[in-house]
């Protein structure tokens, strides 16, 4: 599991079983890959799967942990909101989690 899979994963631990988002994002896109998964992909693809997804795996996360999303309420109108500009974080790197 890695990339979207992992991020989704990530997201779904935080709405579903309660995991903090560190938790989440440690155990679910750092241990299952972020890009990295595959030790022949390239530093620049991987890099850029991190740019990409961190900042919308720190926002949804966000929205979850402060109820705007719960299960019985998924609504896809936050996807349209402007995602915050984030860099992407090395998996050794918890200072962007409250």
């Amino acid at each position: 599991m890695e990339n979207r899979t992992g991020h989704l994963a990530g997201l779904w631990k935080i709405l579903k079983s309660r995991h903090s988002m560190k938790n989440a994002f440690y155990n679910q896109m750092c241990e299952n890959g972020y890009g990295g998964g595959n030790p022949n992909k390239p530093h620049f693809v991987v890099s850029e799967i991190r740019k990409g997804l961190t900042p919308i795996f720190i926002y949804m996360a966000n929205l979850i942990s402060k109820k705007k999303i719960t299960l019985g309420n998924l609504i896809k109108d936050y996807c349209k909101d402007k995602l915050p500009r984030v860099k992407a974080l090395i998996c050794q790197d918890s200072s962007k989690f409250p």
